[in-house]
């Protein structure tokens, strides 16, 4: 890292750290994954430990050794009161609303949630392995996230599904398991749920990032499916 970008990060840190001038740094001297760099870009004042931590590194700096003025960051979004989801999306009571949609609902809360948690992990991260693995998780649950609501507000203003969200092609293999006899229904109720168990002990056990991304996906896609053959066996 050359001087010159080291004198940049250092003079950013002790003028206030403005997130609008963070994210330049960020954007020219970080080289960060396409992913990674529309999520800042997004808010950069609700990011700027992202941006703070990522410069630190690159410049080598101790953030701890460094005086800084009271912060300036710009306000980019105001206080509002809570909305809840079905305000913002009403056809969700509607009958004919697609199954799919409704399913995924729940996920986008879900998503939400570890993006919350995941940010607090960054903020507390020590090492480069924590702060990886926290940016990593954060961004994944982000993209989620943001899948599950280009399939609502395309509905919402069009009227029919986008289809691009991995529930689709799920469902299709849900709605498959009323055709199957009762004994087979119940072989692989046991199965998932013994699936269930050992990935979420996995993910007690084991704690690298990409495999409880994958571990948390497969969770998801079987108790989806528990939950239909429960509802067949009623």
């Amino acid at each position: 890292m050359t001087d010159e970008v080291k004198s940049l990060v250092y003079n950013w840190l002790i003028a206030g750290a403005d997130p609008r001038i963070g994210l330049r740094l960020f954007c020219d001297h970080c080289s960060p994954k396409q992913s990674v760099k529309q999520l800042v870009e997004q808010n950069p004042g609700k990011h700027i430990q992202i941006i703070k931590t990522t410069l630190c590194r690159i410049a080598e700096i101790d953030m701890k050794s460094i005086i800084r003025t009271e912060p300036t960051q710009l306000v980019t979004t105001s206080e509002k009161p809570k909305r809840k989801l079905r305000d913002d999306y009403p056809f969700l009571a509607d009958p004919t609303c697609p199954p799919e949609l409704k399913i995924i609902i729940g996920d986008k809360i879900t998503t939400y949630h570890n993006y919350c948690a995941a940010y607090e992990k960054l903020k507390a991260a020590k090492t480069d392995r924590d702060h990886l693995e926290a940016v990593s998780y954060l961004v994944d649950q982000y993209l989620k996230n943001r899948a599950i609501s280009a399939e609502m507000d395309h509905y919402k203003e069009h009227g029919k599904v986008l289809g691009k969200h991995p529930i689709f092609e799920e469902y299709k293999k849900i709605k498959q398991y009323r055709s199957l006899p009762l004994k087979d229904l119940v072989r692989i109720k046991i199965n998932l749920e013994n699936n269930i168990y050992r990935n979420q002990k996995k993910i007690k056990t084991d704690k690298r990032t990409d495999l409880r991304i994958q571990r948390e996906n497969n969770i998801r896609r079987q108790q989806m499916e528990l939950a239909e053959i429960d509802r067949l066996l009623e």
